[in-house]
Order: structure tokens, then C-alpha cells, then sequence
């Protein structure tokens, strides 16, 4: 579930950025199939409630998905984020980020003085 809320987020971001009616429309019946529907290949966990407030219409507005993709960020906060945190991926980040810092005082002339 996890990567279908990721991925889900992405296309309702540029979703909101379409212009064109046209193209807007095609999109949003594409982000509910693909999502939203009750047959969706990779269908998201929302309550069943944010699902029936997505209607498609001929020129769906650019929030249309606001309210779900909101209930995705919070899933994905209380979900994704707290399991990346306890990750080894997470660990070497951290690893990568304070090697990074040691190296740039080392190449400023900060190692080694006294403050």
C-alpha cells in the first residue's frame, strides 16, 4: 500500500498543475481508474466516504483529488515515514550526511582548531 500512496500523490500533483480542460479530464479519469475506482488495479486504503466525493465531470476542477491526497499524506506519515526512520537506508543517510559535514570542515580548515 504503501507505493500506491507515493505514486498516487506524484500524478495529483501534476494533476493540479494541468491546464488545459481537456487533457485535465482525461487525467482525472485516468487517476481514478487507476486509484480511486472500485475495480482499481492499485486501489488506495481511503475511507469510502473521500471515495464518493470524487465524481468525474466533464471538466473535473484541478482539487478534485485534494481531499484524498491529504488522507494519503497522513497515511503515509504515520506509515511509511516512521518504517524509513527505523530503516538501515535511513541509517546510511545519516552515515552519508555526517561524512559529508566532516569533510566540508576538513576542507574549510575547521578541523582540527580550537573554538
Amino acid at each position: 500500500m504503501s507505493v500506491e500512496n507515493l505514486l498516487f500523490w506524484l500524478e495529483c500533483e501534476e494533476y493540479r498543475e494541468i491546464k488545459a480542460p481537456e487533457y485535465r479530464g482525461f487525467s482525472a479519469r485516468k487517476i481514478y481508474r487507476k486509484y480511486i475506482a472500485d475495480n482499481a488495479p492499485t486501489m488506495l486504503g481511503i475511507e469510502d466516504r473521500l471515495r464518493k466525493a470524487i465524481v468525474l465531470g466533464d471538466a473535473p476542477p484541478s482539487e478534485l483529488f485534494r481531499e484524498a491526497q491529504q488522507a494519503v499524506v497522513v497515511s503515509m506519515k504515520l506509515d511509511i515515514f516512521p518504517r524509513f526512520i527505523d530503516s538501515k537506508l535511513y541509517e546510511d543517510l545519516v552515515g552519508l550526511k555526517f561524512e559529508d559535514r566532516k569533510a566540508r570542515a576538513h576542507r574549510e580548515g575547521r578541523v582540527g582548531r580550537a573554538a
